[in-house]
């Protein structure tokens, strides 16, 4: 008994899972988001946000609803093959586990491109910096959920500060954004495309920017009361995402107006207008611990995907194995 209670204090509360949830939504596109959507529709580019935000909750309504009735790991894999059997199961979580598993190959490659740009002398190391990174967070996720649970909170926090920095200090800019007319005019259509064209481009890009919250299903079994507080932390997650996304699409238009099209790094444009070149390099560690923390989530996701599927015998029990 005293075991069982050690290992559920071991595991995500609801406020740990649900930053579980925001680590692996947020990454580093947030910081380029504002200039892509832009180009579709400009200021009003805002409503294409409000749109995917009514669309993905209820997508994310789905999972949590569907969420409520397991608790082990596996998410997608585990419904697929309850609603339609094993084979359809085999199917949808091997190729979800081969999928985040060259996703996460992808971005050990981005966070060490983007350490590389920080650190220009590292260039001739870049491959080893992928390399490193994947084995060094095998090694923390192979001491248990506790450390990987502390690992992953500490750097979803880290991440996190520099963006609450942007949106709680650019609140105060939009006002004289609009009074500079930065929102004006409201609608911007690219040259030949009708608004209904504008905002199913912009909309499109705004969702991709919200995959990731399907993943936290797939560790269920590492959250504490996971029938309950999984569905709970993925609407928060993605609530917590939707104000945050929308305010830095709101600060960034109010700092630079037209002149988002004229840059590669609007966020970190915008924060460095606002409080100086120390805003721009804030932004810019941001970008990385961003990447930092997919990196860490795949870490954690990944073996325990195949582990649910090899525990149901779909796989070979190798891959079940635990310490």
């Amino acid at each position: 008994m005293a075991t069982q209670t050690s290992n559920e204090k071991s595991k995500f509360s609801l406020s740990g899972a649900t930053l579980y949830g925001i680590n692996a939504v947020i990454g580093s596109g947030i910081f380029l988001l504002p200039r892509t959507i832009y180009e579709g529709l400009g200021p009003a580019s805002l409503i294409a946000m409000l749109v995917d935000v009514l669309l993905v909750l209820l997508l994310a309504l789905c999972f949590a609803e569907v969420a409520g009735y397991f608790d082990k790991n596996g998410g997608a894999f585990q419904y697929s093959k309850a609603a339609f059997g094993d084979f359809v199961g085999f199917n949808v979580g091997v190729l979800g586990w081969a999928v985040t598993v060259i996703a996460w190959g992808a971005m050990a490659a981005g966070f060490a491109r983007l350490f590389v740009a920080l650190v220009p002398s590292f260039k001739p190391f870049e491959m080893w910096i992928a390399v490193i990174l994947i084995i060094l967070l095998s090694v923390i996720n192979s001491f248990g959920v506790k450390t990987s649970k502390i690992f992953t909170i500490t750097i979803t926090i880290a991440k996190l500060i520099p963006i609450v920095a942007f949106v709680v200090i650019a609140i105060f800019f939009i006002k004289g954004g609009i009074n500079a007319g930065n929102f004006t005019p409201f609608v911007q259509l690219e040259p030949g495309k009708n608004f209904l064209q504008g905002m199913s481009s912009s909309a499109l890009v705004v969702f991709y920017a919200f995959i990731g919250f399907e993943a936290l299903p797939v560790v269920a079994g590492e959250m504490r009361n996971p029938k309950k507080n999984v569905p709970k932390a993925i609407i928060m997650s993605i609530i917590i995402v939707s104000l945050l996304y929308f305010l830095i699409i709101a600060g960034t238009i109010a700092q630079l107006g037209n002149g988002i099209l004229s840059t590669d790094t609007p966020v970190q444009d915008a924060f460095t207008k606002i409080i100086g070149p120390v805003g721009g390099f804030i932004i810019t560690i941001g970008a990385l611990i961003s990447v930092g923390g997919l990196n860490t989530g795949d870490s954690m996701m990944i073996p325990r995907y195949a582990c649910s599927i090899a525990e149901d015998g779909l796989l070979p029990k190798a891959f079940a194995k635990k310490k």
